[in-house]
């Protein structure tokens, strides 16, 4: 299963990864952690949220069990 898991890893566009990763963050460190850090930032999330809607306009967006 691991070599599966890289193989589709080393697949996926930054903005998958980095959504990808943003959710492992949330899940590992808790939602306070996350709320924390879009206070100090919340462009942050702005531009998270911008980028998925200009993905599901140019019909880039996959469901996440088709990626993993």
């Amino acid at each position: 299963m691991p070599k599966v898991a890289l193989r589709k890893a080393g697949q996926i566009s930054q903005d998958e990864e980095n959504a990808i990763i943003s959710q492992m963050i949330e899940t590992h460190d808790g939602p306070e952690a996350w709320e924390k850090t879009l206070r100090k930032d919340p462009a942050k999330l702005r531009k998270l949220g911008a980028n998925a809607l200009e993905e599901d306009r140019r019909g880039s967006t996959r469901p996440l069990d088709e990626i993993l």
